[in-house]
């Protein structure tokens, strides 16, 4: 007769959800912000069309078309086999570079996007980004940032640690440098974190974390926890009431880790 062999395992129990809006600026009345939320790839983004640039809008679309084709590629589970969940998000990155790229020399006018992009694996979560759209995760009541911006300022204090800067007087700080699109093959910032029941991921872009303060998101995020959907609503009406001056989208996902046990049935020696 047979015997069992326990071994244990993770299943990961996904909610989301997202909000994306014009805000009030007069000046841009097109919502320049796309996400993509599928919860059954485990795939999570926010793209922001650069400001300055032709066509945001174009840009941030074209990225999202572009992942979307590589979730659908037959390569996929090549890809995955083979190299691993890191190369594979990046390959998903890459892809959306190439097609702002492309479409930025159809167009003969410079197009960029941002890019925060979160995928849930079994027992993890990796982060993906370029630009100045954020990752944060919530965890045991800590708002902790899993990006950092590609921007002047983050450059220069990463390639002068000894020297003090203000960032209020660090002149075109926030000037982005990456993006999707400045090059035919833009390379991500990646980290894997490791997930634990209960974590709260979020993904914004900056029209929505210019105007919810840390602590506020810590507060909101964690009184909200079983209403994503409210949690989302209340960062907008945030930036609503301080003007709304740029686009702003957010998508939220709560992890939950059910643990089963499975049975590898095994024969009996005789």
């Amino acid at each position: 007769m047979p015997k069992g062999c326990d071994s244990p395992g993770m299943k990961n129990l996904i909610e989301h959800a997202s909000v994306t809006d014009q805000g009030l600026n007069p000046r841009k009345k097109l919502n320049e912000d796309n996400l993509l939320d599928m919860p059954q790839e485990g795939l999570f983004l926010v793209a922001d069309g650069v400001g300055g640039a032709y066509a945001g809008h174009l840009a941030s679309q074209a990225a999202v078309d572009a992942i979307i084709g590589v979730m659908k590629s037959s390569r996929r589970h090549e890809i995955i086999k083979r190299y691993g969940h890191l190369k594979y998000v990046e390959e998903m990155v890459l892809a959306a570079s190439r097609a702002v790229f492309e479409l930025s020399v159809r167009h003969q006018k410079q197009m960029g996007s941002t890019i925060a992009l979160m995928f849930f694996t079994e027992d993890t979560a990796i982060v993906a980004h370029a630009g100045d759209s954020r990752v944060y995760l919530l965890r045991n009541g800590k708002l902790l940032p899993l990006t950092v911006d590609h921007s002047r300022l983050n450059d220069f204090i990463k390639n002068n640690p000894d020297v003090i800067v203000d960032p209020a007087t660090f002149k075109g700080g926030r000037r982005l440098t990456k993006a999707l699109g400045i090059a035919p093959e833009v390379y991500p910032a990646l980290k894997e974190v490791d997930l634990e029941d209960g974590d709260i991921f979020l993904a914004c872009t900056d029209g929505v974390y210019n105007y919810n303060a840390g602590n506020e998101i810590i507060e909101n995020l964690s009184s909200n926890k079983n209403d994503l959907a409210q949690a989302c609503n209340r960062m907008r009406d945030v930036c609503y009431a301080q003007g709304a001056m740029d686009h702003l989208t957010a998508i939220v996902v709560k992890v939950g880790i059910e643990y089963q046990v499975t049975r590898e049935i095994q024969p009996v020696k005789p």
